[in-house]
């Protein structure tokens, strides 16, 4: 389900029926449905957040949740086959908040998040 804007600063994010419970996603046709665990999802918000490249905007987006959305979204986008996660958490915060961030901008957070889920 869409959630529209709401007036404030803030972006319309795809959820699953149960609100931000984890996501249950398709895989390749080999693959069964993947549930990605909390406690990723946790870890990589608190690398985001300690990141925080919204700096003071941050505070001006309701429904932030400490980059919950987008910690799940860079899971979602996340090819164990590739090391590309710098370029997926530039696609992913880029898209989510209107930034212009390079590839070399989110290089070390893609590191640590790629040596987490190594």
């Amino acid at each position: 389900m869409l959630e529209p804007y709401d007036g404030k600063l803030s972006r319309t994010v795809l959820r699953g029926e149960e609100g931000r419970k984890p996501l249950a996603l398709p895989g390749n046709k080999e693959r069964k449905i993947l549930m990605i665990e909390d406690e990723v999802i946790q870890k990589v918000m608190m690398i985001l957040t300690a990141w925080n490249p919204l700096g003071s905007r941050g505070s001006m987006i309701s429904d932030l949740d400490n980059y919950r959305t987008e910690a799940i979204d860079i899971l979602c986008h996340f090819d164990l086959s590739k090391n590309n996660t710098a370029a997926i958490v530039r696609e992913v915060i880029n898209q989510a908040f209107d930034l212009s961030l390079s590839k070399a901008d989110c290089a070390s957070v893609g590191q640590e998040i790629q040596r987490l889920i190594n």
